[in-house]
């Protein structure tokens, strides 16, 4: 969720310049890295730590860095879990400690209790009809509004098996028999109204759906499987039916 959320960051020119403000170059080659959700505990990376924390080294420096120093404020912060690290995210990148979950109004699962943060008061979380929906994903540009999807699980039977299990992984799915990876999130950049298509992207970019490998069955580009179109380099494009479909949540925040 936080290079789904950094992604969503990125996408807009105020966006682009907060990142720009977050970043300082020191003299000895590291960087101090200053999240706007928490200024007074700025955090320094030396070129050591950032090369251990550089995952995905064809992504662009500036993204390395702040990936790091989310990594390290994260391990300095004492009861901090991993499965809050999305809501982390949001504040940290955008300052704003209030954001919105919306899930669709006829989806008959209540909402995800895997996504709850007990201890995050500030998060709104409600159920929304079509008109709402299209109005939330019509203002994924404007300028320092910060959007992001979660995929649906990873139907029964086509994730991973779970070692010493006969249940199958929600997350990832078996190679190349599902196209998305389960309760995944992803960046939401453009929603074209006239048309009523939904433009995301998926932040591991290049052979990024599926199991994440490369064989998935939307992995090459200009593929088309269950309503969804693989864009190349991350993006996947849908109609707002098959984003209904595919997908079961936005969160939706801005930046301070």
């Amino acid at each position: 969720y936080y290079e789904s959320t950094l992604a969503s960051v990125a996408n807009s020119a105020k966006g682009r310049k907060a990142i720009e403000n977050m970043i300082r170059e020191n003299a000895d080659g590291g960087y101090t890295v200053t999240f706007p959700g928490d200024k007074g505990n700025p955090v320094t990376l030396s070129k050591e730590e950032l090369a251990k924390a550089t995952t995905n080294p064809t992504q662009a420096k500036w993204a390395n860095i702040l990936e790091g120093g989310f990594l390290k404020y994260q391990e300095a912060q004492t009861g901090v879990k991993k499965e809050t690290a999305y809501t982390l995210a949001e504040l940290l990148l955008t300052g704003n400690n209030q954001s919105f979950s919306y899930q669709w109004k006829d989806e008959k699962s209540q909402l995800d209790p895997l996504r709850r943060r007990p201890d995050n008061n500030n998060e709104q979380q409600a159920q929304i009809d079509n008109a709402k929906l299209e109005d939330l994903l019509g203002n994924s540009t404007t300028d320092g509004r910060v959007i992001t999807a979660c995929s649906r699980p990873v139907p029964q039977g086509l994730g991973r098996k779970i070692e010493n299990s006969d249940k199958t992984d929600e997350y990832y799915p078996e190679s190349g028999k599902y196209h998305l990876p389960g309760r995944h999130g992803f960046t939401v950049m453009e929603y074209d109204r006239s048309t009523k298509m939904v433009t995301l992207r998926n932040p591991w970019g290049a052979d990024s759906q599926g199991d994440g490998a490369g064989k998935g069955s939307l992995d090459r580009p200009g593929a088309t499987v269950d309503g969804i179109t693989n864009k190349g380099n991350g993006f996947v494009q849908m109609s707002l039916e098959a984003f209904k479909k595919h997908y079961y949540e936005i969160t939706v925040t801005s930046i301070r």
